[in-house]
């Protein structure tokens, strides 16, 4: 109902009786509008109810952008989608960009439409702000609705650390972190949450304000992964001209056109990117200029041909090779690693590339951060849970083989509290985040990774690798896909464990040793020890139970329920000395390991 009142409201103020406030002669394309001048339009102060950005959904891109590196400046033609995802008609769409970037012109159908504009606090954008259009449509758009909408913007774009620098993070720290612009040798602009270098429609959020800015970059992201998007790129500079470029997250050919020697003229490099489904992702555009070595599938793009840089990536990634293959099976795509202006930017991954600082150090400091991006290479799935909970799985592997399992489990751990905080305190009235929906990472990575260690002590190792290496991304089009290939690997039925894991978002268990009843067994020395374990919680909960006595170990699975009781009897050698329910790798509201000493009376 609110919804629709809001929508109403924004009908009324935006009748066509209003008085157009901006509406130029729309060309067909960037190139037809070369150094044209353009009378910026004065900003006019308007409100736009969240729940109108909210209804607005992108559907395609087609992004015709030309840059010129001299004075970081971009001018784009975007022909847009948008479709009305919300339950009201839309009167007018509202529209943002960057707010180093300004809008020119607005067209649908051939026709000029007009629009107002003004400045909009946000930091999705690394300068801390948006310019936002509010395009008034001839006829309203109907809930379901799509409209395409060509649209004219540009300005400069450079590297800028305004919305860290406000929040209190120090200079020098903020700019190596927003590293995205505009630049001779480098052209990094990474989207929405970083720089927004093509029109989005998002409700402002603050750094500041808990993680909302990561909850609606993730929001974002999830809402228009079966968006496609397509590409042409090209690139004006007087220097040398780009060697790589990656569209999307996608490695993309450059047809490069040289000027002859002396020539005041500018080197024109250009890039095509075809209509690509955008997936969990965000669009992006790189260009560099590097160059690449190559070695263990990887392709290295580096800023100078520091050989010994780039092969402690090469070493690092033959090193990981046996335990990625043991899990995932043959590499199925190279893995692409480009050079960031400075070796102290902070680090981004997108698809099966890295973007990194590459310096020379010991290959083993190498190994935990690859781990992660190199798994992207062996797997990939259009399922966040899967795509990035195989990746942090993966990373999780690692340390144990390095480390030991402990490190393991405390690493895991280390996420237990901020998971738990991110649960809805109501499983049984609320939906919450199902990983099949999951849009916040702390679901999607962090809740993602328990599951998979989950059903590796549940199903074992072998079966799990299995349904890895198995795994068809082209296949899953169903939601129980890989629950299937795991039952088929494993030979075990799964639906108890992923309808509370996976399918819904039951919350987590919330164990309890009610109590610990050791009796003498047969043979002598042997006890039966019976364990009652409560769960509180709403969540299935299978968990390890270990028995310690002076003379053996015995652990074995149990399985309880959410709100219920269950009691297991456990055969053990020696006088038992002390119960352990939980060993960490089950996620709990509270701590995950739970011990507690067994006081036997001989008779």
């Amino acid at each position: 109902m609110i919804e629709r009142v809001a929508a109403v409201l924004l009908l009324a103020v935006l009748s066509p009786a209003a008085p157009a406030q901006h509406g130029n002669v729309v060309a067909d394309s960037a190139a037809e509008r070369p150094g044209r001048p353009q009378q910026k339009s004065p900003e006019t102060i308007f409100e736009v109810p969240d729940v109108v950005r909210q209804a607005i959904l992108f559907t395609n891109y087609d992004l015709n952008v030309k840059l010129q590196t001299a004075g970081a400046t971009m001018a784009t033609r975007a022909i847009i989608t948008v479709k009305n995802d919300g339950n009201a008609p839309v009167a007018a769409i509202p529209l943002q960009i960057s707010s180093t970037l300004d809008w020119e012109e607005v067209a649908s159908e051939g026709g000029p439409l007009s629009f107002t504009h003004h400045t909009v606090a946000t930091d999705a954008d690394h300068t801390g702000a948006m310019h936002e259009a509010l395009v008034r449509l001839p006829t309203p758009l109907a809930p379901g609705e799509e409209r395409m909408l060509t649209v004219f913007y540009s300005g400069t774009i450079e590297p800028t650390a305004k919305r860290l620098e406000e929040i209190g993070t120090p200079a020098d720290l903020a700019i190596h972190s927003d590293w995205d612009g505009i630049r001779d040798d480098f052209v990094g602009l990474r989207g929405f949450g970083n720089v927004l270098w093509y029109p989005v429609c998002q409700r402002p959020v603050a750094l500041g304000d808990g993680d909302r800015l990561f909850a609606e970059i993730a929001l974002a992201r999830q809402r228009q992964s079966a968006a496609h998007v397509s590409m042409t790129v090209t690139e004006e500079s007087s220097g040398p001209p780009p060697t790589v470029a990656f569209l999307d997250g996608m490695p993309v050919a450059l047809q490069v056109t040289l000027q002859p020697e002396g020539s005041d003229l500018p080197s024109i490099a250009t890039a095509t990117l075809p209509a690509t489904q955008l997936g969990f992702n965000v669009p992006s555009l790189l260009l560099a200029r590097r160059q690449m070595e190559f070695g263990n599938r990887l392709k290295l793009y580096a800023r100078d041909s520091d050989t010994a840089a780039t092969q402690a990536y090469i070493t690092a990634a033959s090193i990981l090779t046996t335990q990625m293959t043991e899990w995932l099976g043959a590499q199925r795509k190279d893995l692409s690693v480009l050079d960031l202006p400075a070796v102290t930017d902070s680090p981004y991954e997108e698809r099966a590339v890295l973007l990194t600082g590459m310096a020379n150090v010991d290959p083993k400091k190498l190994l935990a951060p690859l781990s992660h991006v190199l798994a992207h290479a062996y797997f990939q799935s259009p399922r966040p849970w899967l795509n990035e909970g195989a990746a942090q799985f993966m990373d999780l592997l690692w340390t144990e083989h390095q480390q030991g399992r402990e490190a393991a489990l405390t690493q895991l751990d280390n996420q237990r509290g901020a998971l738990s905080l991110a649960e809805t305190a109501d499983p049984d009235h609320a939906t919450g985040q199902p990983l099949l929906r999951a849009r916040d990472p702390i679901f999607y990575r962090t809740k993602a990774t328990y599951v998979l260690a989950m059903l590796r002590d549940i199903v074992g190792d072998k079966p799990l690798a299995a349904a890895l290496q198995k795994y068809d991304a082209a296949q899953d089009t169903t939601d129980g896909y890989f629950e299937h290939l795991l039952e088929q690997t494993s030979s075990q039925q799964l639906q108890w464990f992923f309808r509370d894991w996976v399918d819904r978002d039951r919350g987590l268990p919330d164990l309890n040793v009610e109590s610990v009843t050791p009796n003498p067994g047969s043979p002598a020395d042997s006890y039966i020890v019976a364990v009652a374990v409560a769960n509180r919680g709403t969540a299935v909960a299978d968990v390890p139970v270990t028995i310690y006595s002076a003379a053996a170990t015995v652990t074995e699975r149990m399985r309880i329920d959410g709100h219920s009781q269950a009691t297991r009897r456990f055969l053990v050698h020696g006088e038992p000395e002390q119960v352990q329910v939980n060993d960490g790798t089950v996620p709990e509201v509270e701590a995950s390991v739970h011990r507690k000493d067994v006081r036997y009376k001989t008779p």
